[in-house]
């Protein structure tokens, strides 16, 4: 989601939108020579204990929108249109569904495509006809709500046929529950994490070998008990 929240020109349709989500998706890919990416989003279940905070969260008079074509207009107030967890749940299964099969027909023949949609992934791949297939990976079914843990099961996949593995993300809880897991995921782990010039790749293996394995599992707790955002390394 950090992804879409990052656009900063408003675009004119929500068709236009995908279009630009998905460029985006496979550019990464491809600027970081990678052969496989994923696309890992949030859900936003009824009833969560994360609903008091989002609800601070959403800015006053929001209000949730129904997308109904390609051709519908973007709200001009975008921000604001993501700050409602139900309007961000419905772009990310609008973009699922209207897959831009031009686009992925010709990045696919290079690139493996993970995408999660609710608790369900697909795998997009090309066939021999040059068709683009979804088929669900069963591997990657999901009920968590955040993305933060996802990416872990994505990781841990990938890391079976992978020997290094990179997750974008600008959040710190990212980074620290990376630490925690790091045994679990064989492949070496990179953190891609800033915006602009502050932006950073923080090598996950050797962090965690400086630290050891026992402060690498209290940092998830400590963490989440001071709340801090942010970490620093001495």
């Amino acid at each position: 989601m950090a992804l879409i929240q990052s656009i900063k020109r408003v675009l004119e349709t929500f068709g236009d939108l995908v279009e630009s989500i998905l460029t985006r998706i496979l550019s990464s890919a491809v600027n970081s020579k990678s052969c496989r990416v994923d696309f890992v989003c949030d859900t936003y279940p009824d009833i969560s204990i994360k609903n008091l905070e989002r609800s601070e969260r959403a800015d006053a008079g929001s209000t949730v929108v129904m997308i109904l074509g390609p051709q519908q207009k973007v709200p001009r107030q975008f921000k604001k249109f993501l700050s409602v967890g139900k309007n961000k749940e419905a772009l990310i299964e609008f973009f699922f569904n209207l897959k831009n099969v031009e686009i992925l027909s010709t990045a696919l023949t290079s690139v493996e495509l993970f995408i999660s949609h609710g608790k369900l992934c697909d795998r997009v791949n090309v066939s021999n006809e040059g068709e683009v297939v979804f088929e669900k990976c069963s591997e990657l079914f999901c009920d968590r709500e955040e993305a933060d843990t996802r990416l872990l099961l994505h990781a841990r996949h990938a890391s079976t046929t992978h020997d290094r593995v990179i997750i974008r993300s600008t959040d710190t809880d990212v980074l620290v529950l990376m630490l925690g897991h790091k045994p679990a995921i064989p492949a070496a782990m990179y953190f891609d994490t800033g915006i602009g010039h502050h932006r950073r790749m923080l090598d996950v293996n050797k962090i965690h070998s400086t630290l050891g394995c026992d402060l690498c599992d209290a940092l998830i707790g400590f963490h989440a008990l001071t709340g801090k955002y942010y970490l620093r390394f001495v």
